[in-house]
């Protein structure tokens, strides 16, 4: 009996520890967002249980791929 009364110490110490860390830490501050650009969306398809390996070229978009 007296085991289990040492190990429900421990973790209410150990809780009692986790909040009054986690209340030290500074608030996040916010981020802005930039306004939207002209994204475009791209597909390559790799085939059913993807055995294709696709290249994919950012400046010309283009693919090379086996």
């Amino acid at each position: 009996m007296n085991l289990i009364k040492k190990y429900n110490i421990s973790y209410v110490l150990a809780l009692m520890l986790l909040l009054i860390i986690s209340s030290c830490f500074k608030e996040d501050e916010s981020v802005t967002l930039p306004p939207p650009g002209d994204a475009q969306i791209f597909r390559i398809s790799q085939g059913e249980d993807y055995h294709r390996q696709q290249y994919f070229d950012l400046n010309t978009t283009d693919t090379l791929g086996s």
